[in-house]
């Protein structure tokens, strides 16, 4: 487990943050056909596939998945799409955080002897202010994101909702099938979290 410290320091660099949640997403929902497509199992050779179809004649273009292979796919897709909401929801908090601990500072130093204190402080670290300048920049980032998430979300269970016929049991929107899945794979530490 991290200390907060450690938690939050991914959220002290936006363009890091920003690359952790492109790989993330690289690494399960851009692939998810791919992943769905290895699941396939191959089908024996029939020698009468080679021939012309018939007028009127279907062939099955997909090889059903078997249920346990989809559940397990969308178990690792489910514990993918919790760590982002994590890492987005800890440097929300972080951001705002910070936010209102600026506006504090700000109307608490208004005193000219505080003001002239807090310039001092400014020239000495001049990196002081760009914390100042980043945590509504991050803010805005962190929103754009979870709007992206949104989008990506549901791409990725429309797929998996095609492909998998065992999930047609499923709820028809991802949000649903999510805050079940995360209802039903509450561990100790998720559940004190929320």
């Amino acid at each position: 487990m991290m200390n907060s410290g450690q938690d939050f320091q991914i959220c002290r660099d936006v363009t890091g943050l920003k690359d952790f949640l492109r790989l993330s997403h690289s690494l399960v929902d851009d692939t998810i056909t791919q992943n769905l497509n290895n699941l396939v199992l191959p089908v024996r050779f029939d020698p009468t596939s080679t021939g012309t179809p018939k007028a009127g004649e279907r062939r099955l273009l997909r090889t059903p998945i078997d249920e346990g292979s989809c559940n397990t796919l969308v178990d690792a897709v489910f514990r993918n799409w919790e760590g982002r909401s994590h890492t987005i929801d800890r440097c929300l908090q972080f951001a705002d955080a910070n936010v209102a601990k600026l506006n504090n500072v700000v109307h608490a130093n208004t005193d000219q002897q505080n003001i002239r204190e807090l310039n001092k402080q400014r020239r000495l670290d001049p990196y002081a202010g760009r914390t100042e300048l980043e945590e509504p920049m991050l803010t805005r980032v962190l929103k754009s994101e979870q709007s992206t998430e949104a989008i990506i979300r549901d791409r990725t269970w429309r797929i998996l909702r095609n492909r998998c016929q065992a999930l047609s049991r499923l709820p028809q929107t991802w949000e649903t099938a999510f805050v079940d899945w995360q209802t039903n794979h509450a561990t100790p530490a998720n559940a004190a979290s929320t």
